[in-house]
């Protein structure tokens, strides 16, 4: 967690100076760290107040943490950082995952894909057609 903390509260946005507000590192299956692998999976929050940073991490209590998420960020971060396509024996070494943990990032990945995509109109055609 090397980056400069943010300088408002997380929850409401008030402008933190001179060091107010108080730090803590929660779990966020979508939180990647830019340079150091072991960090991914936390996230740093600020709060103004310890109420705000309270319920700060309590949001992030009850968010599932989904390994595959977690991993397929890990997936993405390697195949950005290389001009060409990576081989799955280079993106498990990249990443350090196994197949069988790209395989199931893959898959999430795919499906979140497939929820995010418009819904086709009536008729089955696509829009300009």
């Amino acid at each position: 967690m090397n980056s400069p903390p943010p300088s408002t509260c997380d929850l409401c946005g008030t402008r933190l100076t001179g060091g107010a507000g108080a730090l803590a590192a929660v779990p966020d299956s979508s939180a990647l760290h830019p340079r150091r692998r072991a960090l991914d999976g936390l996230r740093l929050v600020r709060g103004c107040s310890p109420a705000h940073l309270d319920r700060l991490r309590a949001h992030y209590r009850v968010r599932p943490f989904v390994l595959e998420e977690l991993w397929s960020g890990q997936i993405g971060r390697a195949q950005d950082s290389h001009p060409y396509e990576l081989t799955p024996a280079q993106i498990a070494n990249l990443t350090g995952l196994l197949p069988t943990q790209i395989a199931r990032a893959l898959h999430w990945r795919r499906h979140q894909d497939d929820e995010a995509a418009p819904a086709p109109l009536a008729g089955g055609s696509p829009p300009g057609s």
